[in-house]
């Protein structure tokens, strides 16, 4: 709500840019985009859709199961305020982007599995790769790109060694998220999405502005503990 008060997730909601997603201690969130990302709100974590667009496509056909690459091209930036969150972006088309942010850092990908986890309580960012590779600028300027099987830190010093032990722990909880959810993705999931509407340029393919995209949210542990929210 404008006012700032939340209301709780509900399977199947269609959230749209702008929207931030909380979660209690005993909850998760999954959110399918119209592009193909699928992204996963741990437990205790807070995330927020700051942009997201894409070129107008047919929904009609496309299995979000085993999609390779994205319908059209699309815009993408999301901020992880606190917690972990689980991201596997399909194949991007080339004038498309995507970003995930912390406040110490960010990472840019191109179609990749990965996770990014950020404690407001030591403003220390984690980034480890499953598949592929991902881009990352610290708020000092530095970058780094970390390959599949590799993690860094983010912190006040810039980036960081993070060691292996950590790394490995949170590719296997990323693994394991992503995996039980992709298959399990509803055959038709923006069935009764609201219309594509234009948020500058109608779509032009050689504009950056695309039309406002849409997230099918699914609340993965509905039953156990404090609910997720919606904050509008």
């Amino acid at each position: 709500m404008p006012d700032g008060s939340s209301t709780p997730a509900t399977a199947g909601e269609f959230i749209q840019q702008g929207a931030t997603v909380k979660t209690g201690s005993g909850s998760s969130v999954s959110l399918l985009f119209d592009n193909g990302a699928l992204i996963v709100v741990e437990p205790k974590s807070e995330l927020s859709v700051d942009e997201f667009t894409t070129d107008p496509f047919n929904y009609e056909g496309i299995d979000y199961k085993t999609l390779p690459k994205e319908p059209s091209k699309s815009a993408t930036k999301l901020m992880v305020k606190d917690g972990l969150v689980a991201v596997d972006v399909v194949s991007l088309n080339s004038k498309s982007k995507f970003e995930i942010a912390t406040p110490v850092g960010t990472a840019g990908v191109r179609g990749t599995r990965f996770g990014v986890s950020f404690n407001s309580a030591t403003n220390r960012a984690n980034v480890v790769v499953v598949i592929g590779a991902v881009s990352v600028s610290s708020s000092q300027g530095q970058m780094q790109i970390v390959s599949a099987g590799m993690g860094i830190g983010l912190g006040a010093a810039g980036i960081q060694a993070l060691a292996q032990q950590v790394i490995s722990a949170i590719a296997q909880q990323i693994s394991q998220i992503i995996q039980a959810l992709r298959p399990t993705v509803p055959s038709n999931p923006f069935a009764g999405a609201p219309p594509q509407t234009s948020t500058g340029d109608g779509g032009d393919q050689t504009d950056d502005t695309g039309d406002q995209g849409t997230i099918d949210a699914g609340q993965t542990l509905p039953n156990s503990g404090s609910p997720a929210s919606v904050p509008r």
